[in-house]
Protein backbone atom coordinates (compact mmCIF):
# COMPACT_ATOMS: atom_id res chain seq x y z
CA UNK A 1 0.00 0.00 0.00
CA UNK A 2 2.79 2.42 0.87
CA UNK A 3 4.54 1.58 -2.38
CA UNK A 4 1.43 2.54 -4.35
CA UNK A 5 1.13 5.79 -2.43
CA UNK A 6 4.74 6.62 -3.28
CA UNK A 7 4.14 5.78 -6.95
CA UNK A 8 1.14 8.11 -6.99
CA UNK A 9 3.15 10.88 -5.32
CA UNK A 10 5.88 10.53 -7.95
CA UNK A 11 3.32 10.60 -10.78
CA UNK A 12 1.87 13.79 -9.34
CA UNK A 13 5.38 15.28 -9.07
CA UNK A 14 5.14 15.72 -5.30
CA UNK A 15 8.17 17.29 -3.67
CA UNK A 16 8.28 15.30 -0.43
CA UNK A 17 6.60 12.49 1.47
CA UNK A 18 6.87 12.69 5.24
CA UNK A 19 6.27 9.68 7.45
CA UNK A 20 5.72 9.83 11.20
CA UNK A 21 6.36 6.72 13.27
CA UNK A 22 6.81 5.96 16.94
CA UNK A 23 10.24 4.97 18.26
CA UNK A 24 8.75 1.73 19.62
CA UNK A 25 8.52 0.50 16.01
CA UNK A 26 12.31 0.53 15.64
CA UNK A 27 12.45 -3.05 16.92
CA UNK A 28 9.52 -4.53 14.99
CA UNK A 29 10.94 -4.06 11.50
CA UNK A 30 8.87 -1.04 10.52
CA UNK A 31 11.83 1.35 10.46
CA UNK A 32 13.80 -1.13 8.36
CA UNK A 33 10.91 -1.25 5.89
CA UNK A 34 10.79 2.53 5.62
CA UNK A 35 14.56 2.72 5.07
CA UNK A 36 14.31 0.05 2.36
CA UNK A 37 11.82 2.31 0.57
CA UNK A 38 14.28 5.21 0.67
CA UNK A 39 13.08 7.09 3.75
CA UNK A 40 15.72 8.65 5.99
CA UNK A 41 15.33 9.25 9.73
CA UNK A 42 15.95 12.95 10.21
CA UNK A 43 13.65 14.48 12.81
CA UNK A 44 12.72 14.24 16.44
CA UNK A 45 9.36 15.38 17.68
CA UNK A 46 7.97 16.62 20.94
CA UNK A 47 4.47 16.45 22.37
CA UNK A 48 2.71 17.99 25.34
CA UNK A 49 -0.67 16.73 26.51
CA UNK A 50 -2.62 19.48 28.23
CA UNK A 51 -5.41 17.19 29.44
CA UNK A 52 -6.41 13.54 29.48
CA UNK A 53 -7.96 12.21 26.30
Amino acid sequence: MLGRALEAARREDCFKVQLLTHKRHASDGAHDLYRSLGFEAEAEGFRLYLRDA
